[in-house]
């Protein structure tokens, strides 16, 4: 005689309601809204998986996972926008070439010349602010976010980004189309501002 049905039932009901708890008390961790997503729709419960999925998506729109769950389900559950706007905190150093305006900003910074392969660049820091310049002509400006950001206001405001990166550390950095993030815990704290790239993609 095989396993009692029950017990598989009255497993995924405790795992679901542990499910429930954590996402009640942390609303950002995506882990449990995909697992519990998982299990309601393994279950039949279409619907209320996909309220999951939602929130999953939400949170990781741009992650492996996402990809997995748009084509296994048909089509997205949420449709990318990829908005063309810079972050909300002002870039403290100009872009382009380092002229008088730059050069006042950058005037308390340290120097420092730098190699990457074959490429000479010059490398500005002061605190937790760091300059990149190829050719005395700014390029990328990285600075911590002084404003308590979560991911879901994050995702509000500038939409779903270009593609997110994970670390065993548990850091993710969310690239945008002129700026990316680091995350950590649910609330961003490190920016990077570059001038607008294109990845093949539409502004939203």
């Amino acid at each position: 005689m095989g396993p009692d049905p029950f017990i598989k039932v009255d497993m995924f009901s405790d795992v679901s309601k542990i499910l429930k708890d954590v996402i009640q008390k942390n609303p950002n961790f995506s882990d449990a809204c995909f697992n519990l997503a998982r299990i309601q729709h393994e279950r039949g419960r279409y619907a209320a998986s996909k309220e999951n999925w939602k929130n999953f998506l939400r949170l990781e729109p741009s992650s492996v996972f996402a990809k997995c769950i748009q084509s296994l389900y048909g089509k997205a559950v949420i449709s990318g926008q990829y908005k063309n706007i810079p972050f909300e905190e002002k870039n403290p150093v100009k872009f382009g070439e380092i002229d008088a305006i730059a050069q006042k900003q950058l005037k308390d910074f340290n120097k420092q010349i730098l190699k990457i392969g074959a490429i000479y660049c010059e490398l500005y820091t002061l605190n937790d602010i760091q300059a990149i310049a190829l050719d005395d002509v700014v390029e990328v400006v990285e600075a911590p976010v002084t404003v308590n950001i979560d991911l879901a206001s994050l995702h509000s405001k500038y939409g779903n980004p270009v593609v997110t990166f994970k670390s065993i550390s548990g850091k993710k950095t969310l690239l945008f189309k002129r700026f990316a993030v680091d995350v950590l815990d649910g609330i961003v704290n490190k920016v990077i501002h570059f001038e607008e790239k294109t990845f093949g993609l539409s502004s939203g």
